[in-house]
C-alpha cells in the first residue's frame, strides 16, 4: 500500500490515537484521501479517509496485532517498526524533499 501511494508530497507525519501514524496523501479529481496507519489497542490498523476526517478506529483493517508501532523517515528510507521487527521501504517522494508533517486538504 505504501509503494502504490508513494508520490511526490504524499508521505505526513500525523497524530494517531495512541501516538505516531503514517499518512499516505492521495489528491484526486473527487478530492484528497488519506490512507492512515496507526496503532489502536494492540493492533495496527490501515483507514482510508477523505483528508480531514477523525480518526475512526471502528471503520479501519487490522494489519496486525502488535503492541508497538514506530516509523521514521531518514531521507529517502523509511523504517516501519512493530513487535515483529523493523522493514525499511525506499520513498520515491523523499527524492524530492516531499516528507510533510500533518494533513492539510
Amino acid at each position: 500500500c505504501i509503494k502504490g501511494l508513494d508520490s511526490y508530497d504524499s508521505v505526513r507525519m500525523d497524530e494517531g490515537p495512541e501516538g505516531p501514524a503514517l499518512a499516505m496523501v492521495e489528491r484526486v479529481d473527487a478530492g484528497t484521501f488519506v490512507t492512515r496507519f496507526y496503532l489502536c489497542q494492540g493492533e495496527l490498523l490501515q483507514e482510508y479517509v477523505l483528508a480531514g476526517q477523525p480518526y475512526n478506529p471502528t471503520t479501519a483493517t487490522v494489519v496486525m496485532a502488535t503492541n508497538s508501532f514506530g516509523f521514521q523517515i531518514d531521507n529517502s528510507l523509511l523504517t516501519i517498526q512493530t513487535d515483529e521487527g523493523a522493514t525499511d521501504i525506499y520513498l520515491h517522494a523523499a527524492d524530492r524533499g516531499a516528507i510533510g508533517q500533518g494533513i492539510a486538504a
